[in-house]
């Protein structure tokens, strides 16, 4: 594997506080990436470049046994994962995180590979894969790719973080409203199996002898 030595031109936007800083060197600096490959070499490459391009936060794993491990405990903005390895390969690490993933924690994925057959391309897209690109290649493009997908993670988590927060606002809204009227308080105690619910009609008679 074999990557040029290019530089990267990232779009300038000028963010909310009016730093000169573009939102793609934004993202950069603040995406957490994690590159798999079972072959060092291959992971050194990779991180170099992606280090160079601007990403400050690179980790590497091993093969995919030690990437799910290293996921289980910190989930990054974005996967370059490699598709053929012998331990867990790509294709079987998309399925575990597609069973293991929760909707407020979204991980871009790039796999990577030698092998650019369609089959293999259509296999990773349709089991989680973002985006598939073929090696070798330059590092703009690679550099390019990852920071578009770091870009769209971390709007989703933002987006999802907002959902969240404002779920939580609700929730206590709705407790306080609760706790407010008894009646409605004991309602959903009854509901909730809290309380046995009201005994309602006469007093029981006895059968008539």
């Amino acid at each position: 594997m074999t990557y040029v030595d290019q530089s990267v031109a990232p779009e300038s936007v000028e963010r909310d506080d009016g730093s000169t800083r573009s939102r793609a060197e934004w993202a950069r600096e603040d995406a957490h990436i994690l590159v798999v490959d079972d072959d060092p070499n291959a992971l050194r490459i990779m991180g170099h470049v992606l280090e160079r391009g601007g990403f400050w936060r690179v980790q590497s794993a091993n093969g995919g046994r030690l990437a799910l491990a290293a996921m289980r405990t910190h989930k990054p903005d974005v996967l370059v994962l490699d598709v053929n390895m012998p331990d867990v390969d790509g294709l079987s690490m998309l399925r575990t995180l597609a069973a293991e993933t929760r909707p407020r924690n979204v991980t871009s994925v790039l796999a990577i590979s030698g092998d650019g057959a369609p089959e293999v391309r259509r296999s990773m897209l349709l089991n989680g894969a973002d985006d598939f690109i073929v090696r070798p290649c330059s590092n703009d493009f690679l550099v390019a790719r990852v920071g578009e997908l770091a870009l769209r993670a971390q709007s989703l988590n933002r987006a999802l973080s907002r959902l969240s927060l404002l779920d939580g606002l609700v929730r206590v809204r709705l407790e306080r409203s609760r706790e407010c009227d008894p009646a409605r308080m004991r309602a959903h105690q009854v509901a909730m199996g809290s309380l046995d619910p009201p005994f309602v009609g006469g007093p029981r008679r006895g059968r008539a002898r």
